[in-house]
């Protein structure tokens, strides 16, 4: 339960609670009737500043609206996970975030986006729908010490989209990816790895660092876009077969592939 103690207490996380390490905030009941719809980010920002915290878990379901009000931004050097769970968080807002922690070697980070009655013409960007035509720059603060990056996408149900709209290149590139080179756990959907277009395609060998150890590939956007299965799915699975073929040379680390095609549920977490 929310407590008008809780901001003045997370302040002064250093001296009241040298040892806390780990936090979580949000409404982890499925009972709606608990759902918090709404958190002062001033709750999050001590959590930044603060030297001991190690761990930090976020499931909010508001738009993150957050600014440091200091001269200089956090540099949160104890942080090293970072969970975030069913937000409406902007793309900038995570740069931000991401920005205030370069120890960070776990980033758990699952995308919502939520509006009403939002129906896709043909040649619309569902990426621009999806706020994620933007994931590099993001990623890029962390590149080189993240160990574990778990990326889900989900979509409101008003989401109409009965014909095919404009994907564009593939989000997540060869460059960023291909520069984690601690990277051990990688989940993304399938959509920010691989163009949709067959055209695009890219080779995973090309993309994925030869340091993964379980590599997680989903397509969270099927039940929404029923054009994806069948023939344009075949190419995916084809590289994906590619890339198991070759792995003694090109992933030597890699110990467990996992391919999920249906939406994930609640269950799953």
């Amino acid at each position: 339960m929310y407590s008008s103690f809780l901001p003045h207490l997370l302040k002064r996380l250093d001296n009241l609670l040298p040892r806390l390490n780990h936090i979580v905030l949000g409404d982890w009941e499925q009972d709606p009737a608990h759902r918090i719809t709404y958190v002062n980010l001033d709750l999050i920002r001590p959590i930044f500043y603060a030297s001991n915290i190690q761990r930090f878990e976020a499931k909010i379901f508001e738009p993150w609206r957050i600014s440091w009000n200091c001269p200089v931004p956090p540099k949160a050097l104890s942080l090293w996970s970072l969970h975030i769970f069913r937000t409406n968080i902007s793309l900038n807002m995570l740069y931000q975030l991401l920005s205030a922690t370069p120890s960070l070697k776990s980033l758990h980070y699952e995308q919502e986006h939520k509006s009403r009655d939002y129906r896709l013409s043909h040649g619309a960007n569902l990426l621009h729908y999806t706020n994620l035509d933007g994931l590099d720059r993001v990623l890029s603060n962390i590149a080189h010490t993240l160990e574990e990056l778990r990326l889900s996408v989900r979509v409101d149900d008003n989401l109409t989209c009965n014909i095919s709209p404009s994907f564009g290149p593939a989000i997540l590139g060869r460059k960023i990816l291909k520069a984690m080179n601690r990277l051990r756990i990688l989940k993304l959907p399938m959509l920010l790895l691989l163009s949709w277009p067959t055209d695009q395609l890219t080779s995973l060998e090309d993309i994925l660092p030869a340091s993964i150890e379980e590599l997680i590939l989903c397509d969270d956007l099927v039940a929404r876009c029923p054009w994806e299965v069948g023939v344009i799915t075949r190419p995916k699975m084809r590289l994906i077969g590619e890339y198991m073929e070759g792995r003694a040379l090109i992933t030597p680390e890699l110990r467990c592939l996992t391919i999920r095609v249906r939406e994930e549920r609640e269950e799953d977490w």
